[in-house]
């Protein structure tokens, strides 16, 4: 069997032109020497070459895009722990466009632009917050937190963190807004227990203003009973001050000053029935001692316009005083009297050459006003 080089149509053993394209067709011996290499195998060899070259390309090719995909998908997750989701997004946005069927990267870049949104709406708070929307803040938080319920993770946990946060501030500002519009004692009470079940920095401010308030009104309220001589109320309106504020010095001060005042009330009650003393004769043998002198004492208002009296009182007995009271009056511009009230000094006992403090608040006050003490009276141990 013959075959024609020129086009390789099959001839027959003793043609010497090829019917089909007219070329000469050589001797066998001529065509396929004994010792030489058959040329048509060449084709076959380098289809193979080529198919293997072309596989390695290939495989270096996609080795090499699936590496690109890798580092976008690796850097978006990078920028996605920093917080900068833009970048986040577009990194995975581009991991997805080098592989289709990255499901990993269509998963995060559809989470970023959930991440977008509720970073959107937390920067919306801040603007509700200026604005004094207290309510649609907290919708807005509780909706961006909603967004994130279905997805968790490390970029999760921190939206999450700054949710809370943002809402935290929402809440401490409507505090401080309702704190701002001089709530009543039993407001103050809700407003100082919500205050105190928020963690924010920013609110240690305003919680101090708060209790501050609080132990005033608690301070003042015990007092008036206290000189009326209502000792049980005077103690439950201290011990409910307590509750809340149980490190308060000046309460725990004050309830030792109640009690040993009671204890001090139903003696000096005893005595009278025993002695036939009165009170006026018991204040006139305190007096005698001058026991204590004034250090210094002043009434200006603070930030809210009430008159806030302060002193210190200094004692020159040779032996322990306890429960100093102090009397004085507060005077207009024109010496007009505006009122007359006793106030207690803390700590409660005072040593020989120590110094104690009182404050008490007045609200309702003009704003120059004179301050002049009248009485201060104490107790001895052994009375």
């Amino acid at each position: 069997m013959k075959y024609c080089t020129q086009c390789g149509t099959q001839t027959e053993k003793n043609e010497r032109f090829c019917l089909v394209c007219g070329a000469e067709i050589p001797d066998l011996d001529e065509r396929i020497p004994d010792d030489g290499f058959n040329r048509w195998w060449l084709l076959p060899i380098i289809m193979l070459s080529v198919i293997l070259a072309g596989g390695i390309i290939m495989h270096f090719y996609l080795e090499h895009q699936n590496s690109e995909t890798i580092n976008a998908y690796e850097l978006g997750i990078q920028h996605a722990e920093e917080g900068h989701y833009t970048q986040a997004l577009e990194a995975f946005e581009e991991a997805v466009s080098l592989k289709k069927n990255f499901q990993a990267a269509k998963t995060a870049k559809e989470f970023m632009e959930v991440a977008l949104t509720v970073e959107s709406k937390i920067q919306d708070i801040d603007k509700l917050i200026e604005e004094q929307e207290f309510q649609e803040g907290l919708q807005l938080a509780q909706e961006a937190e909603d967004q994130l319920e279905s997805y968790k993770g490390e970029v999760t946990q921190q939206l999450l963190d700054r949710i809370i946060s943002k809402r935290n501030e929402v809440r401490v500002a409507q505090i401080e807004q309702q704190f701002s519009e001089s709530p009543s004692f039993e407001e103050l009470k809700i407003l100082l227990w919500q205050i105190h079940s928020i963690n924010v920095e920013k609110s240690e401010e305003l919680i101090q203003a708060m209790e501050d308030r609080f132990i005033n009104d608690t301070f003042s309220r015990a007092s008036e009973n206290l000189q009326d001589n209502q000792f049980t109320t005077a103690l439950n309106i201290v011990e409910e001050g307590l509750r809340y504020l149980p490190e308060s010095e000046r309460l725990k001060n004050l309830k030792s000053t109640i009690e040993k005042q009671k204890v001090a009330f139903e003696t000096e009650q005893q005595k009278r029935i025993e002695q036939a003393l009165s009170q006026y004769e018991l204040e006139q043998d305190h007096n005698k001692n001058n026991a204590v002198e004034v250090v210094k004492v002043t009434a200006k208002p603070d930030e809210y316009g009430d008159i806030v009296v302060k002193g210190e009182i200094k004692s020159v007995a040779t032996v322990p005083i306890q429960s100093v009271t102090v009397n004085y009056s507060l005077y207009d511009e024109n010496d007009e009297l505006l009122t007359e009230n006793e106030t207690f000094l803390y700590p409660e006992t005072l040593y020989p050459n120590e110094t104690g403090k009182f404050e008490y608040i007045h609200y309702e006050m003009p704003e120059k006003v004179s301050i002049e003490i009248n009485q201060i009276s104490w107790f001895l141990d052994d009375e």
